[in-house]
């Protein structure tokens, strides 16, 4: 597998493991409590990473469609400015908070093991996809953010900004149990 690809991939499982060592430090009430400060819960920062990377599977299996084939000997695989900019501002710590629109608010708590369920299968589905990119050049092709159709950026930079995407709201999610833990009960 190129190596670019590789390492999202990798990111990819390391966000699944982070995400079920965060799950088994917490009880079924500190999954779904929020914090006394206000913001989402735990489960409900896993439910959008879902909503979120639901929503961009039809435009990478589209991307995967459009691609051109890797020239040879392969070539790192490059992000556009849009892209790196995006990434930049997942990352955390977060810097600052964005907007999230309705359509990617999660809903009420399903419950750990089905929120847990419903991620695991989409990160799988995205795994996948990267594996299906191998010996394309997913750099060359652009398409629009599902949060903001006016907003392009290539299908390679899109699966780096979801990867910092779920290590902002891991993160979140772990300042969530950290604070829950010291408030009293």
């Amino acid at each position: 597998m190129h190596l670019d690809l590789e390492r999202t991939s990798s990111e990819f499982t390391e966000a699944g493991a982070r995400l079920h060592r965060l799950a088994e430090t917490v009880d079924s009430s500190g999954w779904s409590r929020r914090a006394a400060a206000g913001g989402w819960s735990i489960d409900e920062c896993v439910a959008h990473l879902t909503l979120t990377n639901e929503r961009y599977i039809p435009v990478l299996v589209e991307a995967i469609d459009a691609a051109p084939v890797m020239s040879d000997p392969p070539m790192p695989l490059k992000q556009d400015l849009a892209g790196r900019m995006l990434r930049w501002m997942m990352e955390p710590p977060v810097r600052f908070k964005l907007p999230t629109s309705p359509s990617f608010q999660p809903p009420s708590s399903a419950g750990r093991s089905a929120t847990l369920a419903r991620f695991e299968s989409v990160q799988a589905r995205l795994t996948d996809l990267i594996r299906e990119m191998d010996g394309l050049d997913v750099s060359r092709v652009r398409i629009a953010s599902p949060f903001n159709d006016k907003l392009r950026y290539s299908a390679y930079s899109a699966l780096r900004i979801i990867v910092a995407h779920e290590r902002r709201h891991l993160w979140q999610a772990e300042r969530v149990r950290d604070a829950n833990t010291r408030a009293p009960k």
